[in-house]
């Protein structure tokens, strides 16, 4: 048997040159799969983000435009019902009026007739829903074209009831028309046609210490046409 000539059979030997290589590929193969991840990542949380903020919106606007679809008016003489749309700068009501919606009427009250107030705390990003419906005689519209008989004329104190509907508005505005007439500070003059606009940011950052671009970054601004269909009185 003719030996094997093991000088042609030799293993090869890795360079340093050929391990810093393998060692570079192997880093940058890393890299790329780590970055793919943190980009995937990144997107989820965005997307929940944004389905968080769209849920708030919809049950913002869900509530409002219940309140509006049952407002009441009444513009005989002397039994007026009040309504007022406002666009004030910064903090203050956007809206005061009668509706039949009946959410929140005390439960002395008689019927589901309500006095609600939508009321923008802009420096909390804080919405407000105030209401009065009592069953006395210390709230009765009837006759007060001044707005409100019972709600005050600013800030969230001496209503007969409150709820906060959102912490994470950025802005509020309402724009109301009669025909295409922008109703401004006119109390005996009832709307068609309510505009809704509200900055909304993530939920989670309710109450917290955030900068203006912070806040913008994790914002969406919607928009609500609500058609409305008075009840008259």
């Amino acid at each position: 048997m003719k030996p094997i000539d093991t000088s042609q059979h030799h293993m090869h030997q890795v360079t340093l040159v050929e391990l810093i290589t393998a060692m570079a590929v192997l880093l940058i193969l890393m890299s790329s799969l780590m970055a793919i991840f943190v980009s995937m990542n990144k997107i989820v949380v965005t997307q929940q983000d944004s389905a968080d903020v769209y849920r708030e919106q919809r049950l913002l606007f869900e509530l409002i435009s219940r309140d509006l679809q049952g407002m009441v008016v009444s513009d005989v003489s002397g039994e007026e019902l009040a309504c007022k749309f406002e666009t004030p700068s910064g903090s203050g009501y956007r809206m005061r009026f009668v509706t039949t919606s009946g959410i929140g009427v005390d439960t002395a009250a008689l019927g589901n007739l309500i006095e609600v107030g939508y009321y923008f705390d802009s420096p909390n990003h804080t919405l407000y829903r105030v209401s009065s419906a009592r069953g006395d005689a210390q709230w009765d519209p009837i006759g007060n074209t001044t707005v409100n008989a019972y709600l005050p004329d600013a800030g969230t104190s001496g209503y007969n009831d409150s709820a906060v509907v959102s912490r994470t508005v950025y802005e509020f505005n309402v724009a109301a028309y009669k025909g295409t007439t922008l109703i401004a500070t006119d109390t005996t003059t009832y709307p068609d046609l309510v505009i809704l606009s509200a900055s909304i940011f993530d939920p989670e950052m309710a109450g917290g210490t955030w900068t203006q671009a912070e806040i913008q970054r994790k914002m969406i601004t919607f928009h609500k046409k609500i058609f409305i269909k008075r009840r008259l009185q």
